[in-house]
């Protein structure tokens, strides 16, 4: 395994990466995930994205979780902000699988503060996609994940 300060973010994905595809052990990906420092602005969404390599079901491979790091400090604003549209982007990809349950999908969005969104239109997209295809929720459930999107942060 490359040193903490000799390997960037993308390639430890990358790494993590080919750790799932090649079945390693969840002891070396959780080592991979947690040497992932708490830089997530500089990742791409196909960082994130991992094609599933079983025949039938999901599209991407959901063994990778975002996590955060043992690093020191915050991050700024503007990293939060980064981060907000990645997180967005990378639900918007995973909204119209069948497998994600509303409790997982909400615990992504979940996942970041309120203030890391300036606008909430990504919010809105996700959740009109997931809601398209997992018609099967409850009226409750549905409002649940409406409860997420603020309306004075939609764009005109």
């Amino acid at each position: 395994m490359p040193t903490e300060k000799s390997c960037s973010v993308p390639q430890r994905f990358g790494m993590l990466r080919m750790a799932i595809v090649v079945d390693a052990t969840v002891a070396f990906r959780l080592e991979i995930e947690r040497r992932i420092p708490f830089r997530l602005e500089m990742v791409s969404l196909d960082d994130l994205l991992i094609p599933s390599i079983q025949a039938g079901g999901s599209l991407y491979d959901k063994k990778m979780k975002i996590v955060e790091s043992e690093g020191t400090g915050s991050p700024s604003h503007g990293s939060l902000l980064k981060v907000g549209r990645l997180i967005d982007k990378y639900l918007a990809e995973n909204a119209p699988e069948p497998y994600p349950s509303l409790q997982k999908f909400i615990a992504m969005i979940e996942i970041l503060p309120y203030y890391a969104r300036v606008i909430d239109d990504g919010l809105y997209r996700v959740g009109g996609i997931y809601l398209k295809v997992h018609s099967l929720l409850t009226e409750q459930e549905c409002k649940k994940l409406s409860g997420f999107i603020d309306c004075k942060k939609l764009s005109q």
